[in-house]
């Protein structure tokens, strides 16, 4: 390799460069020649400097987390309750800032300040949870939000809470879904009483990003679920690839391992193993979505304070190109 020229440049081409630097109006049209000084030479040039700046110039340069001790920031990001904002992206520390107020507003959550209802409920009986609510001084927001400090639902008359997509969010915003009972109780009382005593049996998810780093493919025949699914995995991150980006395949087995098509139970094996080939991707049965945020066969009275949820679920049981297309009804009777 030929070592690269070292001879001095004529006084021409000197002078070219010096009005080069002269007729700069931004500091970035000289970043290539600074970046051939010496760093020596450029941190001896910049502490010379620093001696002539101000206060406004400090905050400029500093970042917001040098300036300000961590418990400050915590506090100024503790009066934005949208935990799920655009401040998660900042950056990590601000990230673990806000789980931290998280777990400190679940504390406060014993006595709720906003509740929310999920349909299903007879006209009448929402009338009296709205009065119930009023009564107890409870705010009743009526649309969902990730600033609900309870969620209440219904029975499915089995013991279990009617899975709706607000259901799910709720999970993954580790929003208490509780039952009628807390309201009725609260009201009886007088006075609002703990609703952890009233909570559905589930088990709590306190990683908001759950299913960050996945790439998000739906099939052509999943157009009933497909809204409640997308509302699920953007919230929790994923990230759902337009219409146009289903024409573009490509051979990156790296891809393959996070690109997953989620697909109804109507999809039989040999076609699976075609679209996974022809796009690259894993192709799941789409109740793995669900399945990642509530565990029916778990009976455990006690599953909202156990350890929570994590991580998503394996795929492999999932997997439709796994599947024996003789079994398949059998295997979602079984859970699948």
């Amino acid at each position: 390799m030929p070592e690269p020229e070292t001879s001095a440049l004529t006084a021409d081409v000197l002078d070219r460069l010096r009005n080069h630097v002269d007729e700069s109006n931004d500091i970035g049209q000289l970043f290539p020649w600074i970046k051939l000084i010496p760093l020596d030479k450029v941190k001896e040039f910049v502490r010379n400097e620093i001696q002539t700046f101000g206060r406004n110039e400090y905050f400029t340069a500093m970042s917001i987390n040098e300036i300000l001790p961590p418990d400050v920031v915590q506090h100024v990001l503790s009066f934005t309750r949208v935990f799920f904002s655009q401040n998660s992206l900042v950056c990590k520390t601000w990230v673990e800032l806000i789980q931290m107020n998280k777990h400190r507003l679940a504390k406060t959550r014993l006595i709720p300040k906003t509740i929310s209802f999920a349909g299903g409920f007879f006209h009448q009986r929402l009338i009296e949870f709205v009065n119930y609510a009023e009564a107890l001084r409870i705010e009743v927001l009526p649309d969902w939000t990730d600033d609900l400090d309870v969620f209440l639902t219904k029975g499915n008359g089995a013991g279990k809470p009617i899975m709706s997509p607000d259901f799910f969010r709720c999970i993954l915003c580790d929003i208490p879904v509780v039952k009628a009972s807390f309201l009725e109780q609260s009201f009886k009382e007088r006075r609002v009483v703990d609703f952890r005593k009233h909570v559905w049996n589930y088990r709590r998810v306190t990683n908001p990003a759950l299913f960050e780093g996945l790439d998000i493919l739906f099939a052509v025949a999943l157009p009933q679920c497909q809204r409640e699914l997308r509302l699920v995995l953007t919230l929790g991150k994923a990230n759902i690839l337009k219409q146009q980006e289903l024409k573009f395949h490509d051979k990156d087995s790296c891809k393959r391992d996070r690109r997953i098509m989620l697909c109804s139970e109507a999809m039989t094996a040999e076609l699976a193993r075609k679209v996974s080939t022809q796009y690259n991707c894993r192709v799941i049965y789409n109740r793995w979505v669900f399945d990642c945020l509530y565990v029916e066969e778990n009976e455990s009275p006690i599953q909202y304070r156990t350890k929570p949820i994590v991580k998503v679920l394996d795929f492999d049981l999932y997997d439709m190109t796994t599947w024996d297309d003789d079994e398949d009804e059998d295997q979602d009777a079984n859970g699948r």
